[in-house]
């Protein structure tokens, strides 16, 4: 039996090309931190002087979501509080600690006093909706705005779309990520 050299050239060839194209695929689709998107929040006062220790007063909420039971793994309204992004990491990432965090934000505006932070998940950044008769589903991005309350004081601003960030490194380093500043009048915020 003879054996069709062109064609036998072409199945190693074909196969060569799988086997060296499987580890750069699988490698491509690994990224750190995949399906969390971080909002940050600069708190200030009118004379741009941050607020410390004020993550008590801040929440962000969902918003502009008639029916969020349509929204596959997460059916309700979000409503999160935002901590210092140092803590919020830690709190999302425990296993990774806070040395993982300084590492990979060592040129971020936004690692220092009067920056307070979410991470939201896949199913909260998107209301995911699941497509009759299959196993897909139509992405809607979810809308925010940070809330401040104290002491009878109340404030809220929308979170622009362009400011909630892939924190997937393939999309950049964090330092690409940008606050966006809300700005309180003078108060007094008592530490307790």
């Amino acid at each position: 039996m003879r054996l069709n050299t062109s064609l036998f050239r072409s199945i190693v060839a074909a196969l060569l090309l799988v086997l060296l194209g499987l580890p750069a695929a699988a490698f491509a689709q690994h990224c750190p931190f995949d399906g969390g998107a971080m909002i940050v929040v600069e708190l200030v006062d009118s004379h741009n002087k941050p607020f410390t220790d004020a993550s008590r007063y801040l929440t962000l909420r969902e918003v502009d979501n008639p029916d969020p039971s349509r929204c596959k793994y997460a059916d309700k309204l979000g409503i999160f509080k935002m901590l210092p992004p140092i803590d919020e990491f830690a709190t999302r990432y425990e296993r990774r600690g806070k040395s993982e965090f300084k590492e990979r934000c060592k040129d971020c505006a936004f690692n220092k006093d009067g920056f307070y932070s979410v991470i939201l998940g896949q199913a909260t950044e998107n209301c995911m909706i699941e497509m009759p008769g299959s196993n897909d589903y139509t992405y809607v991005k979810r809308k925010y705005e940070v809330s401040f309350d104290m002491n009878g004081f109340s404030k809220q601003m929308r979170i622009p779309e362009d400011r909630i960030y892939e924190m997937c490194t393939g999309y950049g380093s964090w330092s690409r990520m940008q606050a966006v500043k809300f700005v309180l009048p003078a108060l007094k915020i008592k530490v307790s």
